[in-house]
């Protein structure tokens, strides 16, 4: 009798333990749903895990977020290669007095990390200058850049910029990104669709052949920008590989948004539907 009490003192004690861990690793993540913007702001600032999925309300806050993380992070101060390309993110996301004004200070600040994200900013804004900084970053990334963090962040810059110099640099860690590289292949794909050069294409049509590339939607409509014929027969076989022995995760997510979005077509996680549909529409064409 006396051992089944202690058992189940343990499984109660067990349980109690997978709840509160459970608790602890979800629960920072309902401010990005529910917060506020000054929550939003808190979570960018300091939360190195989760703080990305603050961009896009961070942008619809505006102003409201981003004079709370200016405090926040001691004018921008504790800014790591994890946060920092999320505030640049959010800084260049729109065009306010005060957006440009932080832009314009941290794009002069000695520490690498802080003007390029401001950097990054003006060039978005149409007001970067001098734009040799992203370029040698993005060409030729600084020795102590281990993670590529300073890259990924050159890489997004020189997106908004004419610089096609850069694409070499650009194609390469493309095809050299690995699975886990979420955010630099997202920021490449969508500099390369800004550029708007006719050699990125095949680039990108091999990016999105590969089983495990990381965005798979941005590659997509990236192509779709530079008029590639292939991008939409490309994503859907790139969807049927996916789906066929995995469920959906977040790569076959984006596609799916990506397809829905480009297409009007509404299928879901049916690949069987969205390779029919896609027969049916080559043979009206």
């Amino acid at each position: 009798m006396d051992n089944w009490i202690g058992i189940r003192i343990f499984v109660c004690c067990a349980a109690l333990f997978c709840v509160l861990y459970s608790w602890s690793y979800i629960s920072p993540q309902f401010r990005y749903i529910w917060g506020d913007c000054d929550a939003i702001a808190d979570g960018l600032a300091n939360d190195v895990v989760w703080g990305f999925r603050g961009i896009q309300k961070g942008i619809a806050c505006g102003d409201r977020c981003l004079s709370p993380l200016w405090e926040k992070s001691s004018h921008l101060k504790r800014m790591n290669g994890r946060n920092a390309p999320w505030i640049a993110e959010v800084l260049s996301g729109n065009q306010t007095p005060l957006s440009v004004r932080v832009a314009s200070e941290l794009s002069e600040d000695p520490q690498l990390l802080r003007k390029l994200v401001g950097q990054v900013a003006l060039a978005k804004f149409g007001k970067l200058k001098d734009i040799s900084t992203l370029h040698s970053t993005c060409v030729d990334p600084p020795k102590d850049d281990l993670n590529g963090d300073m890259f990924d962040l050159a890489a997004a810059g020189i997106g908004y910029t004419k610089d096609k110099s850069a694409l070499p640099a650009l194609h390469a860690a493309l095809d050299q990104s690995h699975a886990n590289q979420s955010w630099r292949s997202w920021v490449i794909c969508r500099s390369l669709a800004n550029l708007k050069d006719e050699t990125s294409i095949p680039v990108l049509e091999s990016y999105l052949r590969r089983p495990n590339s990381a965005a798979p939607g941005e590659a997509m409509k990236a192509l779709q920008a530079l008029g590639s014929k292939n991008a939409i027969p490309l994503a859907v076989d790139r969807l049927a590989h996916s789906l066929k022995n995995h469920e959906p995760d977040w790569t076959s997510e984006s596609l799916i948004s990506a397809l829905e979005e480009t297409t009007g077509q509404h299928f879901g996680t049916d690949a069987a539907a969205w390779q029919k549909w896609l027969s049916t529409s080559r043979k009206g064409d």
